[in-house]
């Protein structure tokens, strides 16, 4: 997927939480990571770092596993100010219609606070009026199952050029807005 990307992203700046295989660090002009309990393990709901000192912030897996999902997004965002854009992905949100948040990690889900459902999109949107977003289908280049990406922005025009690459390049996306906004 960033591959189709990589015209608009060589010049970001990135973070990534939980590295894997989706990004090549020297395809950016910056790339920075955070392994949980590693050296530069950042808290998502509260990294300490200033704003606006990323472009991009890919989180694959990840959010399941923070108490507060809402906060972490809003931190990110922070993070990104206002022309950056947040890659947020979690495990088969498409299987179940609704969201289940028991409030606690669940040892029988690896420390999993949530269960997203089809919702996830517009229940993270919920975290900022100014915010857009639009998902992407298609199947994790690790797992090997269907998987949705949702990709948050406040600046529409860049969004919009992402989603266009990516269409263009044959992925199914969908743009998501509340109702009423």
């Amino acid at each position: 997927m960033y591959n189709a990307l990589e015209p608009l992203t060589s010049e970001m700046r990135v973070l990534q939480f939980a590295p894997d295989n989706t990004l090549v660090p020297d395809n950016f002009l910056s790339y920075t990571s955070s392994t949980y309990k590693g050296e530069n393990s950042l808290d998502m709901m509260h990294t300490g770092l200033a704003d606006s000192t990323f472009d991009l912030i890919v989180s694959n897996h990840v959010i399941e596993h923070v108490p507060d999902d809402l906060k972490a997004l809003s931190e990110s965002l922070r993070l990104v100010g206002k022309k950056g854009i947040v890659h947020v992905c979690a495990p088969t949100p498409a299987d179940t219609p609704e969201t289940v948040d028991w409030g606690f990690p669940d040892s029988q889900k690896t420390q999993h606070y949530r269960n997203y459902g089809a919702d996830m999109g517009c229940r993270l949107l919920e975290c900022d009026p100014k915010l857009n977003c639009f998902a992407v289908f298609g199947i994790d280049s690790i797992t090997r199952v269907s998987d949705v990406v949702f990709f948050f922005s406040r600046d529409n025009s860049r969004l919009n050029d992402f989603l266009a690459r990516l269409q263009a390049a044959g992925f199914m996306c969908v743009y998501l807005q509340l109702a009423g906004k």
